[in-house]
């Protein structure tokens, strides 16, 4: 044989040898004796992702599984083809008007590794990945959550679908329908991961979820909750907390009266309020049906935004929230924290107001219902909302109601202030007054060309960096919204890379600046007020990467603490626990 030949025969043998060792990384064998085929995706940098899509973690939640909480998805024998992410959870399209799109076979998730020369004996960190949505919408397809920014790290990557909306989070406050199936679902997720997670190289004792908005504020309960002790070592909200204004029904009673109007909407109600007779008559309906009407319980331009979310059901041993979490001592103290929100969150909802100048018209021609409604405090008496009004009116608009699309900083402040950041700094508040693990907390104050505020209404006007806008350095968004023509440049490039080794670093060392870090050292905080870490910049020409700061929004945090729209109205509280 020539040289040449011999090179040729080489080459092929390698190869091939190579092709053989790709097909064999994709094929995992469970923990319960079943395998799973994969696929190979490319990471940004043209890394291999080894890529596990579509696998159900339980039983599909429709008959009789409606409205509980989820059954472990049962052992296979053989092959599973584990290739296509499976189908998102019924929910209605925030883009299409009264379009619905899903299934309720929906529980799956998917799992992202490196190569398997990368996968180290002990295994990797895990990152959990929990979508938000507002409890209405979201799902965990890898088109939309692509792996291809945080698998250039090595991280073993999960991201989880879980039931939205009514079928996830519908609540009788009774045993008939407790509520939080939804939450149910991510702990079921979670028990999959540390069960089945190293048969993927990844470490069962270093698991860190993490999540946006709904996300956010479902990490906190996670982290609260009796059912996911043993499965969470570090955690990552970011933009909602459990004490987030619309991350709890107001009083006792709502969730109930909330089932109540969806019951009439599909001809379900009956005058006794006999709960047995109207969850079965719901569960005879079809989900896309229950999904659509949903729609109908708001009441004003899509307010309020949350018509379900989780609830403190009545305690039974499924129960994944049986205590009013403002009362009693926070859980998971031990656990590592880092929480961040944006700098103009607001923008979710101020947006599609300044730029419609009817709906701005309505909303200064009537703040006396519109800001309760919006706002989150219509459940007290009409006194006590014009009250509230009237300090809102005295704090944000000393010079009138003249914001607009050009002038709306303390218009959206003032939605930033009541949606995020009041709740956010509250949750903090708690955590530092007791003992607790490190705590990282960060502004993320980065201008980008894709804002997300022009796409929900913006349009050529860049209004300020909006809720959700720190997530597209971390999962490429932009290329959904913008399209796949868009890409990060400059500034927004590097701040990509700052993300990812900042909350990769932390999920690995449960710090974000380990020492031998290229960034200055973020220091935790560790009392009220807290410190934080200013991420990127607002103005793009004195970009920076991170500085340490103090006293964020000092007066507004007072201020609301002072108003606390958002408690219960008077003779309604909520107890520790929910009678039957």
């Amino acid at each position: 044989m020539s040289r040449l030949s011999w090179s040729i025969a080489s080459a092929f043998l390698i190869l091939f040898n190579n092709v053989l060792a790709s097909e064999s990384d994709l094929l995992v064998k469970l923990n319960h004796g079943g395998s799973l085929i994969g696929t190979s995706l490319k990471s940004s940098s043209g890394r291999q992702i080894r890529s596990f899509l579509g696998i159900p973690f339980a039983k599909p939640p429709v008959g009789e599984l409606r409205f509980k909480s989820p059954v472990p998805f049962p052992p296979w024998q053989g092959e599973r083809n584990a290739t296509e992410s499976g189908s998102k959870c019924f929910q209605t399209n925030f883009f299409v008007e009264n379009a619905v799109e899903g299934s309720e076979d929906c529980l799956f998730l998917n799992v992202f590794t490196p190569p398997v020369y990368r996968i180290p004996k002990g295994g990797l960190p895990v990152m959990v990945y929990i979508h938000g949505g507002g409890w209405f919408c979201g799902y965990n397809d890898h088109h939309f959550y692509s792996p291809e920014f945080i698998m250039d790290k090595d991280v073993i990557l999960v991201v989880t679908n879980y039931r939205v909306g009514v079928l996830g989070f519908l609540s009788s406050e009774t045993l008939d329908c407790p509520g939080n199936f939804g939450l149910k679902d991510q702990v079921e997720a979670l028990r999959w991961v540390k069960e089945h997670i190293s048969s993927f190289g990844g470490d069962p004792k270093s698991v860190t979820i993490f999540g946006g908005s709904a996300g956010g504020a479902s990490v906190t309960y996670l982290m609260q909750s009796k059912t996911t002790e043993g499965l969470i070592h570090k955690a990552i909200p970011q933009s909602g907390t459990m004490f987030s204004q619309w991350a709890l029904p107001l009083h006792k009673g709502l969730a109930r009266k909330t089932a109540r109007n969806l019951a009439s909407l599909v001809n379900c109600d009956n005058e006794e309020g006999d709960w047995r007779n109207i969850i079965e008559c719901i569960k005879n309906v079809d989900g896309s049906v229950l999904t659509a009407k949903s729609v109908e319980l708001s009441e004003w331009n899509g307010f309020p935004y949350f018509v379900v979310q989780p609830v403190v059901e009545p305690s039974h041993p499924e129960s994944f929230l049986d205590e009013y979490s403002r009362e009693v001592s926070m859980s998971s103290l031990d656990i590592p924290l880092l929480a961040g929100m944006t700098s103009g969150e607001g923008l979710m909802a101020t947006t599609g107001l300044l730029s419609n100048e009817k709906l701005l018209n309505e909303v200064k021609d009537d703040i006396s219902k519109k800001f309760p409604l919006m706002l989150g405090y219509d459940h007290w008496d009409e006194d006590k909302q014009k009250t509230i009004t009237k300090e809102l009116e005295n704090f944000y608009f000393k010079n009138g109601h003249n914001y607009n699309i050009k002038d709306h900083k303390n218009f959206t402040d003032m939605f930033t202030d009541s949606m995020f950041l009041y709740g956010f700094d509250d949750y903090l508040k708690s955590r530092l007054s007791a003992k607790a693990a490190p705590t990282y907390v960060y502004i993320f104050d980065m201008k980008t060309e894709h804002s997300l505020s022009k796409l929900v209404g913006g349009g050529d006007n860049y209004l300020g960096v909006c809720h959700g806008e720190d997530m597209q350095f971390i999962f490429p968004l932009h290329k959904i919204v913008f399209g796949e023509t868009s890409d990060l440049k400059g500034n927004s490039l590097i701040m990509k890379e700052v993300m990812l080794e900042l909350l990769v670093n932390f999920a690995s060392y449960g710090n974000p600046t380990p020492p031998g870090s290229r960034f200055i050292t973020w220091e935790p905080a560790t009392k009220h007020p807290w410190n934080y870490a200013r991420i990127g910049s607002i103005d793009g020409d004195g970009f920076q990467i991170l500085k340490n700061e103090q006293d964020y929004a000092s007066d507004r945090f007072k201020f609301w603490r002072s108003l606390k729209p958002h408690n219960d109205a008077n003779n309604n509280q909520y107890k520790n626990k929910i009678e039957l």
